[in-house]
């Protein structure tokens, strides 16, 4: 009987020395399964963090585009703005010589206005402009599309006749 007692203690023997083998590996595996998942997450992180850098600077970058684009167009408008209160002023000037100071007072203040204009514009970046011109959207809408219309007609009335090849 010792012989299959002894048997049987080499068979439990076995049997624990092979569960603690498995459990071991299964620890072992659970482990391994835990770090790469731990490297796949640490990875996505770095390759979000990469993405949204990149993204901030292709922003950073059109946000630049834009503002010195609209400073170019603002400085050509300042100047044009500028040359309509000029001759305002010397339309008002003209009328005042013909005695017709009614006139001349209604084009000064035209020439004031225009110059309003142009000095809005100076003080102004593309934020501000734009920040305005939402506010005034918001709380005037059907007169911000009205101004809209016209300023657009104006413009391409503007660019036909500014084009000699027409």
């Amino acid at each position: 009987m010792t012989d299959n007692h002894s048997a049987q203690a080499r068979a439990d023997e076995a049997k624990q020395e092979a569960k603690e083998k498995v459990e071991g590996a299964a620890e072992n595996a659970k482990q391994k399964a835990g770090e790469a998942a731990q490297e796949v997450k640490d990875r996505a992180g770095e390759v979000k963090d990469r993405v949204k850098a990149q993204a901030q600077e292709a922003r950073g970058r059109v946000e630049a585009e834009a503002e010195k684009g609209f400073e170019q167009g603002k400085s050509r408008v300042i100047s044009q703005v500028s040359s309509v209160a000029q001759a305002f002023r010397k339309t008002s000037e003209q009328l005042r010589e013909e005695d017709q100071a009614d006139l001349a007072g209604y084009t000064e203040r035209i020439a004031e206005q225009v110059e309003r204009v142009s000095d809005y514009l100076e003080g102004k970046g593309l934020r501000g402009v734009a920040g305005d011109l939402e506010t005034f959207a918001r709380q005037r809408p059907s007169l911000f599309v009205g101004s809209a219309l016209v300023v657009g007609l104006v413009a391409a009335r503007f660019l036909r006749s500014s084009n000699p090849g027409r």
